[in-house]
């Protein structure tokens, strides 16, 4: 599973740089509209399920895949309901926000403890696991705050 990994880091790292450049725009950008945003994450969303997908079907292997799949399917499907609905609520965006950290927070923990046999740092997974979890879980709690941070 590792050997799969390093093999197709640049995966991960598209990912990564997907996530970043979504952050940079929503912080740049602090009176962005609720439509703007929603369109914003439904297409980061949307690329990072497909690249999620075609990194489960093409290069993933064994326990990795399935869940893979999973992110990726997850990420389509809110990609999708994002673009097709665009007068969503900003509380609806930050629930499908929340949920989405919350998946993918709880998934990258148990792929980090699945795999740590196999991995060197897996704290680093767990980590950024936990800090998508917990910043899920604000956003259920104080929703109106993430509406207030995200409309500037």
């Amino acid at each position: 599973m590792f050997d799969s990994m390093t093999r197709h880091w640049w995966v991960l790292a598209l990912r990564g740089a997907f996530a970043i450049l979504f952050g940079i725009i929503a912080w740049a950008w602090p009176g962005i509209t609720v439509w703007a945003l929603v369109l914003l994450f439904g297409a980061y969303a949307l690329a990072d399920g497909v690249i999620a997908v075609t990194h489960a079907v093409r290069g993933a292997t064994g326990g990795t895949r399935g869940l893979l799949l999973l992110v990726g399917i997850a990420g389509i499907a809110l990609g999708i309901a994002a673009l097709v609905w665009p007068g969503i609520t900003a509380f609806v965006l930050l629930m499908l926000i929340a949920a989405w950290a919350v998946a993918v927070g709880v998934l990258e923990i148990v792929v980090a403890l699945a795999m740590h046999k196999e991995l060197r740092g897996e704290w680093a997974y767990i980590l950024t696991g936990a800090v998508s979890l917990l910043f899920g879980i604000l956003l259920f709690a104080w929703p109106v705050s993430g509406a207030i941070a995200s409309s500037g």
